[in-house]
């Protein structure tokens, strides 16, 4: 089960979720929520395990987090452009002190 992680949903549910089918994960005041490729809807995790299930998603590698509200799996980015990347179509921030991390973490050369 190293590919997945149990979340608890808003609704009381367990769900197991593979980190290859993860887009992306944006934590708000109340809530954390995950979209995943499988899924149209995004995935409402319970309120008081919100940080607990941030930091479990930060175990995988290929999940980054680019901005205090964003953390999105690298295997699913498109572009990066200025200070923003791109997954599926949706443009997030990337936060200027991870900057220089995400760019070492993807081998990127910067000319």
């Amino acid at each position: 089960m190293k590919d997945s992680l149990w979340l608890t949903t808003s609704r009381g549910k367990h769900e197991r979720i593979k980190i290859s089918e993860v887009y992306w994960i944006e934590i708000q005041n109340d809530e954390m929520l995950v979209k995943l490729a499988s899924k149209e809807a995004l995935i409402k995790v319970e309120r008081k395990l919100k940080k607990v299930f941030a930091s479990a998603f930060l175990d995988f590698p290929e999940i980054f987090k680019v901005h205090p509200s964003f953390l999105i799996n690298l295997d699913h980015a498109d572009l990066i452009e200025n200070n923003k990347i791109q997954v599926k179509g949706k443009y997030f921030p990337i936060e200027q002190k991870v900057k220089r991390m995400l760019e070492e973490k993807l081998n990127l050369v910067v000319f």
